[in-house]
């Protein structure tokens, strides 16, 4: 598999050559995965700022995409969206300068 044009757009630098477009892609299914796991444990614990609150954000964010990059950037606004859940360390600002995929998921 190859990844999209857009992957390779955003990023800048080269990744190492033991990072293949394999890895990447197994690292974007595992980011999938404990995204799924965070929200579900965030509905558990039941710390939504207000009723609704998470709901509102997967309906703003869509559903999670298939494509690495768009993935990472997905996931960071699943974890740290506006207005914020206060449950999450702000990773935004590192998920957004990243310079390769690899580093960006």
């Amino acid at each position: 598999a190859n990844l999209a044009d857009d992957d390779a757009a955003l990023s800048v630098d080269q990744e190492p050559p033991e990072v293949t477009t394999a890895k990447i892609l197994a690292l974007s299914d595992t980011v999938g995965n404990l995204a799924e796991e965070w929200r579900q444990a965030l509905e558990v614990s039941n710390r939504e700022r207000f009723p609704g609150h998470l709901r509102g954000i997967l309906h703003d964010l869509g559903s999670m995409p298939e494509e690495p990059n768009k993935r990472a950037l997905w996931v960071a606004g699943l974890i740290n969206p506006l207005p914020a859940l206060g449950v999450a360390l702000e990773i935004r600002p590192a998920v957004l300068t990243a310079r390769t995929t690899s580093r960006r998921l």
